[in-house]
């Protein structure tokens, strides 16, 4: 029987608290390298290894190794390989940071209180104008697009709704 090779697809977010995400068919034992000195562990005893499995990730700060493995929904995360970003109820600031990843114009949150609003949909990551829609069908929220960028803001005291 011939073996199926299987993709491990291995991602970190600095910018979210140093989530690295493994997605693979099989187990990958992850540990931190002899270069680390903060986690590098006592004389004598070996570096903590993690094991993980398929659809999950650890979690990696300063001085909380080894992590625990979660569960994580593949179809969601490794949206950005094919081109996509895929939310569900997660604040503005968020979808904003994650899109700017992928975006030619930057999107900035003016309004504060706009960088809590829950956002859920799966957006093309080279697309900005479904994102760009949808923010404008929210009431109480306005977009304003130039050359350079597209500013978000909302009406104080306004809660949006669709």
């Amino acid at each position: 029987m011939a073996e199926t090779k299987k993709a491990l697809v291995v991602r970190l977010f600095a910018e979210h608290g140093g989530a690295l995400q493994a997605f693979l068919y099989r187990r990958v034992a992850v540990g931190l390298s002899a270069a680390s000195e903060s986690s590098r562990p006592s004389p004598g005893q070996p570096a903590p290894f993690v094991q993980l499995g398929a659809d999950q990730q650890v979690t990696v700060a300063e001085g909380a190794w080894p992590a625990t493995p979660v569960v994580v929904d593949t179809q969601r995360t490794t949206a950005w390989l094919r081109r996509q970003v895929m939310f569900e109820n997660e604040p503005l600031d968020r979808v904003v940071s994650d899109f700017n990843r992928y975006a030619r114009k930057p999107i900035e949150i003016t309004t504060p209180t706009s960088g809590n609003l829950e956002v859920s949909g799966v957006f093309a990551t080279d697309n900005s104008d479904a994102l760009i829609a949808f923010l404008r069908s929210l009431k109480g929220v306005h977009v304003e697009e130039t050359a350079t960028r597209i500013r978000v803001s909302q009406d104080q005291g306004q809660r949006p709704r669709e």
